[in-house]
């Protein structure tokens, strides 16, 4: 009797011996379980920021002169009061003239009014004159006081006002005007940066802009490796730059912040607190496009949809879909979760 041998497709012994080595392992494999734990979780975002002035002060002549003594540079720092420069011409010397005749001419008429309240006094005590008639000088004396205080200050105004001081501590940033150039009322004479107004304003793309708010806290890194700098955000300006990006204002939370005018770098805001899972990131298991892990319980295993956040070493953070307390699989989870799988490539008879 002749025996014929019969051959076995190459592909059907191979996944029948991957059937049996899968079903081997599943079989016989010990499923490590872990706890999943609370985190407390801090979100951070990160933007680009530069240091810049809240506001810009513009030095402009009240009077209109040439301009004399002025001595000053940019980028040189003066202080509050300092004389910057003066203004002087033929327009000041007659504008001070006609203020001086004012002048002179309400303090005439006030040493009348006077004289005529000190007849009118002493008449009154001899019974040649009413009250009424004493009251009616005090108040025009009273009058005349009056407009030769307005004189006097409007004198002391001119002058005042040809003298050009700093209102406030701050450096130069630009000179629009030279030394004996004529120079109108309301044009500005120079620019300048108040000391202490600087301030951080970054700019946040994209999705993460939804979740900045006022009072967020955050450290501003210079560019260039000077000491970081707490900041806090104090305004969302709202408007949107070109390239779709918010403005937020923020104040250093110091003091006297060791930033400069125009630097650069970017700042680390920290977001709200929040308590999530972790878990073993070797419990994860991607099926389909969608996250899943094998969750223990008393009847076995079965699978639990999950989203998950952000990494912190070995283990994932757990966005939805998992509380603190469950046990998860970690060991041989994707085999777990596709034990059915062998089933399918028995070996034949």
């Amino acid at each position: 009797m002749r025996l014929f041998k019969t051959k076995t497709p190459f592909f059907i012994t191979f996944f029948a011996a991957c059937g049996l080595m899968l079903f081997f392992i599943s079989a016989h494999a010990d499923s490590k379980t872990v706890k999943s734990s609370a985190i407390t979780f801090t979100s951070r975002l990160e933007a680009y920021a530069r240091v810049e002035p809240v506001a810009i002060l513009r030095l402009k002549a009240a009077l209109t002169g040439v301009v004399s003594g002025l001595k000053v540079l940019p980028g040189e720092t003066i202080q509050a009061g300092s004389i910057i420069a003066r203004l002087e011409g033929p327009e000041i010397e007659n504008l001070l003239a006609d203020l001086r005749s004012a002048v002179n001419g309400a303090e005439a008429v006030e040493i009348a009014a006077r004289k005529s309240l000190a007849i009118e006094r002493r008449k009154e005590a001899e019974q040649l004159s009413t009250k009424k008639q004493v009251y009616l000088a005090e108040a025009n004396l009273a009058e005349k006081r009056a407009l030769l205080e307005n004189a006097r200050s409007r004198l002391q105004a001119a002058r005042n006002e040809t003298i050009l001081k700093s209102p406030v501590t701050a450096s130069i940033l630009t000179i629009d005007l030279a030394e004996g150039e004529l120079v109108r009322k309301g044009q500005t004479i120079l620019t300048m940066q108040p000391s202490g107004v600087l301030w951080l304003k970054g700019f946040v793309y994209g999705s993460e802009a939804a979740s900045v708010h006022v009072g967020m806290k955050g450290v501003f890194s210079p560019v260039y490796g000077s000491t970081a700098i707490p900041v806090m955000v104090r305004t969302i300006i709202g408007a949107v730059q070109p390239g779709g990006a918010l403005s937020i204002g923020m104040v250093a939370m110091a003091p006297a912040p060791l930033w400069r005018n125009g630097e650069t770098g970017t700042v680390m805001l920290e977001g709200p607190k929040r308590i999530l899972t972790a878990v073993p990131t070797s419990a994860l298991i991607l099926d389909r496009g969608r996250w899943w892990v094998l969750v223990h319980t008393s009847r076995g295993k079965r699978r639990q949809e999950v989203i998950p956040g952000p990494s912190r070493g070995d283990s994932t953070l757990i966005e939805h879909g998992l509380k603190p307390g469950i046990e998860v699989v970690v060991e041989n989870a994707y085999l777990e979760f596709h034990r059915e799988f062998s089933k399918h490539y028995q070996p034949p008879d």
